[in-house]
């Protein structure tokens, strides 16, 4: 995993005050394209991550996943990007934030956090993650869940943006195959109607 000594791009962005508390800001311009950062943290497992949020050291929506079974327990200045429903970044590979339009200097640095989150197991056990969206957006969804709470069309841009972790390109990758077989039909075997 890239960024353990990532300060080129950690000077990209400073956290400052934000409406949510703190955020992080572009110090730079950033051309879309661009890698912004690569988040870094402390690796945890599945278990580890729901054992932190059950004795109340995590809350649910601060650990940032990286696999189906890994996440990162995110170090400063990381912890501080926020969430939109219209984002100026994203997720390429496991942790390289990118620039998904050009960022000005002075503009607050965001993501969706729905591209960074699909966790079946803890949704069997836990219910479904989710909070409270109030990035004030035009499109804003109201509520924030795993990848498959965003709205279809905007999920198919963010593909073909690139900014979908690879964890998740590979689980809609099965998700598809599943369904495929599930609705292919071998028509030779079947019972033919009577005329």
């Amino acid at each position: 995993m890239k960024g353990k000594n990532d300060l080129k791009s950690i000077n990209r962005s400073a956290v400052e005050d934000s409406r949510f508390g703190k955020g992080c800001y572009a110090t730079i311009p950033i051309r879309e394209g661009e890698t912004i950062c690569f988040f870094t943290g402390e690796e945890t497992t599945w278990k580890e991550s729901e054992i932190r949020y059950i004795k109340e050291l995590d809350r649910l929506d601060d650990p940032f996943q990286i696999s189906e079974t890994k996440y990162l327990e995110l170090y400063e200045p990381y912890i501080y990007f926020n969430h939109s429903c219209n984002p100026n970044s994203g997720f390429r590979g496991e942790n390289e934030m990118i620039a998904i339009r050009d960022i000005n200097p002075g503009k607050e640095i965001t993501y969706d956090y729905s591209t960074v989150t699909w966790d079946d197991r803890w949704a069997r056990i836990h219910g479904a993650w989710i909070m409270e969206c109030r990035c004030e957006e035009e499109n804003c969804r109201k509520i924030v869940g795993d990848f498959l709470t965003i709205p279809g069309p905007q999920r198919i841009e963010y593909l073909k943006l690139g900014v979908v972790p690879n964890f998740i390109i590979k689980k809609i990758k099965k998700l598809y195959r599943k369904e495929k077989n599930l609705f292919s039909i071998n028509l030779e075997n079947q019972p033919r109607e009577s005329d």
